[in-house]
C-alpha cells in the first residue's frame, strides 16, 4: 500500500517540479525579451550619441569660424573708428580755416 502512495508522491513531486520548471521558462523568456530590448534600446541610444557628438563638433567648428570672423570685424570697426575721429578733427579743422577766411 506504501508503493502507490510512494508513487503518487513522486508524480506529484515531479508535476510540481514540472510546473515550476515551466514557470522559470516562461520568465527566462521574458527576461530574454528584455535583454534584448534594451540592448536595442542601448544600440539606438549610442547612434543618437555619435549623431549628437558630430553635431556638437561641427557647431564648435562654426562658432570657431565666427569668433575669427567676429574679431577681424571688431579689428576693422576700431580702425574705421579712428578713421572716424580722424576725419572729424579734418572737418573741424576745415570749418575753422573757412570761418577765418570769411573773416579776412
Amino acid at each position: 500500500m506504501h508503493k502507490p502512495l510512494e508513487k503518487n508522491s513522486v508524480l506529484e513531486n515531479s508535476l510540481t517540479a514540472n510546473v515550476e520548471l515551466e514557470g522559470l521558462r516562461e520568465k527566462s523568456k521574458g527576461l530574454e525579451e528584455i535583454c534584448q530590448l534594451l540592448k536595442d534600446e542601448k544600440s539606438h541610444l549610442l547612434s543618437e550619441k555619435d549623431t549628437l557628438v558630430a553635431k556638437l563638433e561641427n557647431f564648435e567648428r562654426r562658432l570657431e569660424c565666427l569668433e575669427k570672423r567676429f574679431m577681424v570685424l571688431e579689428e576693422k570697426h576700431a580702425g574705421i573708428e579712428k578713421e572716424k575721429e580722424g576725419m572729424q578733427f579734418q572737418v573741424e579743422e576745415l570749418k575753422v580755416s573757412l570761418g577765418a577766411e570769411k573773416q579776412e
